[in-house]
């Protein structure tokens, strides 16, 4: 039996004795809105030398290799096929699951810590998030999340073997959103990744947007910058670079990178926000913050992210 399959195995036991007839109980088109869809499933590819997506349509996540093991970020949703999910698209990829040592959920919505208590249960790996959203995360699922292993601080650093990547608490889309500079390699080649937890603001406060407005003008600021990671494909174009990737000859520009890019899209994350600024303190209708991907600003809305 392959690894993934017998962690699998493991989890279903987990699951029968640690939830028991809690989770057969659940409403039906609860469970049903969270099941993987057909349309939902990708196969995982890797961008980087020491960066796999292994996400799916929605939302992403992203395994980092370091010399000491695997850092994951984000643990997709909480119905069981999406544990299922990951451990079979770290198999397809070479990756043992007992190799993971951390993992990053970067915002308390459901979408991205659904399977961290399987995998902390399953491999031990540590599970860290920022304060305000380890908050969100155990409201919404009490003693069957994961267990609060560590908490994100801003200015944080993580050293695993040969890599070490940096914190920020960005918030706007959630009280503790977790960003990260992650260093990356192709070929011979490297470069600095901002990988932004939470880009759609939720809180229509105006000192929340206008911080989040000052953080976007820091973060352009940042010096070497030239990849734009995210945990929403609609957001970083990720399939879009993905094609673009399968079709790269030797010598040809890696399409994810480009420090120009990764300006303009911080840019429009500043125009959007200022828009939304704009209209919570002018107008009386409702106001949106969303943007379709890495579309020029929009009104059109999506669900919780």
């Amino acid at each position: 039996m392959s690894p993934s399959k017998s962690l699998a195995l493991l989890f279903t036991l987990l699951l029968v004795f640690s939830v028991g007839p809690t989770f057969a109980q659940q409403d039906s088109n609860q469970a049903r809105r969270y099941a993987l869809a057909n349309d939902q499933a990708r196969e995982p590819f890797k961008v980087f030398d020491n960066l796999y997506f292994i996400g799916i349509q929605y939302v992403s996540s992203w395994i980092l290799v370091t010399s000491d093991g695997l850092i994951l970020f984000d643990a997709l949703f909480e119905h069981e096929e999406y544990g299922e999910y990951l451990l079979d698209n770290m198999e397809k990829l070479g990756f043992d699951p007992a190799d993971l040592k951390y993992l990053v959920i970067t915002q308390g919505h459901l979408d991205h810590y659904g399977q961290a208590r399987m995998l902390q249960d399953l491999t031990g790996v540590v599970v860290g998030s920022g304060m305000g959203d380890w908050g969100l995360i155990e409201e919404r699922m009490g003693d069957k999340g994961p267990r609060r292993d560590w908490v994100i601080e801003h200015g944080d650093t993580l050293t695993l073997g040969d890599t070490t990547i940096q914190f920020e608490i960005t918030p706007g889309h959630t009280p503790g959103t977790v960003s990260t500079i992650i260093p990356l390699q192709d070929g011979e080649d490297k470069y600095l990744a901002y990988f932004h937890g939470g880009t759609e603001l939720e809180y229509f406060e105006p000192e929340i947007i206008e911080k989040f407005i000052s953080d976007m003008e820091r973060i352009k600021t940042i010096e070497g910058i030239d990849v734009q990671i995210n945990n929403h494909a609609f957001i970083d174009d990720a399939f879009e670079k993905k094609a673009l990737l399968d079709q790269r000859r030797a010598g040809d520009p890696h399409p994810f990178v480009g420090a120009e890019a990764f300006d303009a899209w911080v840019d429009r994350r500043i125009v959007i926000a200022q828009e939304l600024l704009d209209c919570v303190n002018t107008s009386s209708d409702p106001c949106s913050p969303r943007s379709l991907g890495g579309a020029e600003p929009s009104s059109a809305g999506k669900s919780e992210d």
